[in-house]
């Protein structure tokens, strides 16, 4: 519901890609694609994808899960990537065949505008003692689909493996 519509298609060979959709929050861009063979068979969840923000960073993929279906050579899927570098422009998605074959379709190049990511960025800068062990505190995105923080962990036995921190992050608590 709070994406936009960006409605864009691109046909090569047999196969039609639709950049259906998008949304971008402080914590990631998502992306809805449809993917279709005019053959009507094959697989249709076999694309690379990459999406560069408008500063020119390639965002990681996978900001968050990612879902989706196929069937009959058609499929849907929404696709994440993690966090925007910048607040606001042209985002370039470049969607390739994983492991194409000489002839193969694709690359399939979209060129789109997102609005203002909701959300905001935080410097925490503070780091607690806690047991036998200091936490740094780094950045904290605070946005509608999500709160993240950046910590680092600094065990007092630096060859102490297996350190997994689990906490919460708790809103108008000192």
């Amino acid at each position: 519901e709070r994406s936009i519509p960006i409605a864009q298609r691109q046909v090569q060979g047999d196969m039609a890609v639709t950049l259906a959709r998008g949304y971008v929050d402080t914590s990631r861009v998502v992306l809805g694609l449809s993917i279709e063979r005019a053959s009507g068979w094959g697989p249709t969840d076999i694309l690379d994808l990459q999406l560069r923000d408008p500063a020119g960073v390639w965002l990681p993929a996978g900001g968050g899960p990612g879902f989706g279906g196929e069937g009959g050579g058609e499929s849907a899927q929404v696709y994440s990537f993690g966090p925007p570098t910048v607040t606001e422009g042209e985002y370039t998605l470049r969607a390739d065949i994983v492991e194409p074959a000489p002839g193969a379709p694709g690359p399939w190049l979209f060129r789109f505008t997102l609005p203002e990511p909701a959300g905001i960025v935080a410097t925490g800068g503070s780091t607690a003692e806690v047991a036998s062990a200091s936490i740094d505190l780094g950045e904290v995105r605070i946005a509608p689909t999500m709160i993240t923080a950046d910590i680092v962990v600094h065990p007092a036995d630096g060859a102490n493996f297996g350190w997994a921190p689990v906490g919460a992050i708790e809103h108008g608590k000192d």
